[in-house]
């Protein structure tokens, strides 16, 4: 163990223990979720704003809680119900772009989420 290696550790010991025990907990839900830590830290390139090679973009968010999201931004007049995404499996909620609206999202332009929940409705910023 790592206080086998520094015995200055040993005052901390179950605090190292612990915290361990807690990293291969996360881990191996990690590991059971997604196959592979890289698989999940490889999730932006599934979610968030994906631009096809046939000129559309696909926009992939995850949010389980959800009854209702759009996308909505400078592309479409920040029309609330214009652009209704899709739910799927697991709460991945998704929408394919073309045409006008995908050649409008360029770098820069300005987009939310209207996101419409238990709560309400809501505007969620997109970083």
């Amino acid at each position: 163990t790592l206080v086998d290696l520094d015995p200055y550790l040993s005052p901390y010991h179950g605090e190292i223990e612990g915290r361990s025990r807690r990293f291969a907990e996360i881990l191996s839900g990690i590991e059971s979720a997604h196959g592979s830590l890289e698989a999940y830290a490889r999730g932006y390139q599934y979610f968030g704003f994906q631009f096809q090679p046939d000129g559309s973009v696909l926009f992939r968010e995850w949010a389980p809680g959800a009854h209702r999201i759009y996308l909505t931004g400078d592309f479409n007049g920040w029309n609330r119900e214009s652009h209704p995404l899709t739910r799927g499996p697991d709460g991945i909620w998704e929408i394919r772009l073309e045409g006008a609206a995908a050649a409008a999202l360029e770098h820069g332009t300005a987009v939310k989420l209207h996101v419409i929940s238990d709560d309400g409705g809501r505007d969620r910023g997109l970083s």
